[in-house]
């Protein structure tokens, strides 16, 4: 019965050695998957981190977009009411040149109207006059 004591505890104890030595594994491979996670965690933390700057960057890019987006639609505007005004101003221009060209038309009218007004008081004038003036002319004569 003592060989078969002994027997059972060399056994118990190969099975606990076994079992120690698989449980030492175990926690070898247990801490490498260990260091492994901590390793990817510490990497996937820098990628958050890299991740999170261009983040930032892109909505500071945007902002900056949108602040150009709008200094170019005010430039646009001050554009179109300069053009608008430089038209007005065009228009008027053009209107009061018409205006000038048809008053200068009218003066011509008038002057051509007048010339010929001026033509016939001469032409009156002369016939009226023309008798005496030959007679005064054949006064001379003499």
């Amino acid at each position: 019965m003592l060989k078969e004591k002994q027997e059972n505890e060399r056994e118990q104890r190969e099975a606990a050695e076994t079992s120690v030595k698989d449980l030492q594994e175990r926690n070898a491979e247990l801490r490498k998957d260990l260091a492994e996670l901590r390793k990817s965690n510490a990497m996937q933390h820098e990628r958050m981190d890299l991740l999170d700057k261009r983040v930032t960057e892109l909505q500071r890019e945007r902002e900056n977009l949108i602040d150009t987006r709008a200094e170019l639609k005010a430039q646009l505007a001050a554009m179109a009411e300069r053009e608008a005004a430089i038209t007005r101003r065009a228009e008027r221009a053009e209107e009061e040149k018409q205006a000038a060209a048809k008053e200068g038309k009218e003066q011509e009218r008038r002057a051509t109207q007048l010339e010929t007004e001026v033509k016939m008081l001469r032409e009156q004038l002369g016939k009226t006059e023309s008798p005496p003036k030959k007679a005064s002319r054949g006064g001379n004569k003499s």
